[in-house]
Formats: C-alpha cells, structure tokens, sequence
C-alpha cells in the first residue's frame, strides 16, 4: 500500500518521535496479543486478496464500485489516523494506543458483520472484491497503528499477506485516506453509524429471541430522528443484507429504536 514518500517508517518513528521505552510506558496484555491475531485472521480469510497491492489499485477498485459504505468506513479510518498521530506527536502513547484500539474493535466486530453478505456475494464478484479490498485496507492501517504496541503480534498478521516486515512499512497516512474517501463526493459518516445501530439492535432482537443471526426478520420499523432517518437510503441495502431484513418501515421520533417482528415467532 502506498503512502507519502515523506512518511516516516514505523521504525523511524520508534527511534526519533517517541521517548523510549516505547511498549512499557502501556498496558498491552495476553488479550491483546491473540485478539490481534484472530481478528486478523478472520479480515483476511475467506475472501481473494493479492498479495500487496498498492494504494492506487484499492482507489481504482474503490472509485469503480463507488461504494458509499467503504468510503465512510475510509473516512472514519481517515479520523482515527489523524487522531492517533497528534497523540503520539504529544508523546501521549497511552491515548494512542487507545484510539487505534476503539478503532480496531469497532471494525471487527461491527463493521465486519455489516459487510460481511456482500464479502461473500458470490452473485456480485467486482462489489465482493471491493468488500475484501476494502477490509484489507482497514487491517492493513489497523496494524501499522498497533505495531508501536504490539509489535509481534502485529509482525506475524501482517505476514500473512504481505511482503518484507511491518516495521519497515511508513506510518499511515490520514491525506491518502481521505483522497479515497472523497471519490464521488464528501461521505456522510453519520450514515455508517446509523447502519451499524440498527443491525446492533436486529442481532440484539434475535439473540433475545434464542434465534439464529440468519433468521430473516419480516419487518423492522426504525424510529429515529428525521435527520438520521434521511440517510437511511444510503445504506439501507446492507442493512437489508446483513440483518436479512425483508421490509423495513420508519418513523420520526426523538429516540432511535428498533422493532423486529422475526419470521420464526
């Protein structure tokens, strides 16, 4: 992936940005370490990805499909970079690494499940390639953040796909996101969250009622402010894919929630 040539190496970040001792002034633990690992391997696996391609091919893929998800999840990547370098350029790695951490978090487990139908839409293969593109770009920005922290972990999943070590690779770049993110206009990142809030609130139904998270639900109604409610045709489709959601209604109201009505009740 490529970035600014004036961007240092993760190395070169190690040595001359951040007092030492860089990893013990943190509380990075054995939990980390495997979550780091698994999720990892669970954004790679299962989907076709080359072996390193650069920044310029995701754009052309990303630009081709004109994904408005992909470009509000770059977009939230874009702010989570920004904010991570001005704490360790304050030499705060503490809240670095927590934001890189959120971050990480947030993409595996909701984002993921919310890209997940259209990752293996074995009927759309150019918006299943954008998808794993996509997720690749995300883990590859994820890890590069966390290498400062946990630096074997982060060694061996970037391994699995990818060429020379990570700590030779440069410190993400928050203008090259967003240059992806702006293909086809400035992203609404409000709509991710409203997405990512409505399927929270499905799995959250079904798992209430003992039911499977394949369960189709017959019928949602979203009350929701009209504000966030006018953005739910931006992402209404992956909503629709990932929850397996057959009609959804909605309504104006102060408070956001979410009514299922499950087929197998």
């Amino acid at each position: 992936m490529g970035v600014s040539s004036n961007a240092p190496s993760l190395a070169e970040m190690t040595a001359n940005d951040v007092p030492e001792p860089v990893v013990p002034c943190v509380p990075v633990g054995w939990p980390e370490l495997t979550s780091v690992l698994r999720r990892a391997r669970r954004s790679l696996g299962g989907g076709e990805h080359e072996g390193a391609p650069d920044l310029c091919s995701r754009r052309l893929i990303l630009a081709m499909q004109s994904l408005i998800r992909i470009r509000l999840m770059v977009q939230r990547m874009a702010t989570t970079v920004e904010a991570a370098t001005d704490a360790l350029e304050s030499y705060d790695q503490a809240q670095a690494l927590q934001i890189a951490e959120q971050s990480f978090w947030w993409f595996c487990d909701q984002y993921l499940e919310l890209v997940k139908a259209r990752r293996y839409d074995t009927a759309d293969r150019e918006a299943a390639r954008s998808a794993q593109a996509a997720l690749e770009l995300a883990l590859d920005v994820h890890l590069r953040l966390l290498a400062l922290f946990l630096p074997f972990a982060c060694e061996e999943a970037w391994s699995w796909w990818r060429d020379n070590s990570i700590h030779r690779a440069s410190w993400p770049d928050a203008r090259d996101l967003c240059d992806i993110a702006s293909v086809g206009g400035a992203p609404r990142v409000d709509a991710l969250d409203l997405a990512i809030d409505v399927l929270t609130a499905a799995r959250t139904a079904k798992s209430k009622a003992n039911s499977s998270m394949r369960t189709p639900i017959q019928r949602a109604v979203i009350a929701d402010t009209a504000e966030r409610l006018a953005l739910l045709p931006i992402v209404e489709a992956d909503i629709r894919a990932a929850a397996v959601i057959e009609h959804i209604e909605t309504h104006a109201a102060s408070a956001f929630t979410v009514d299922c009505d499950l087929s197998d009740r």
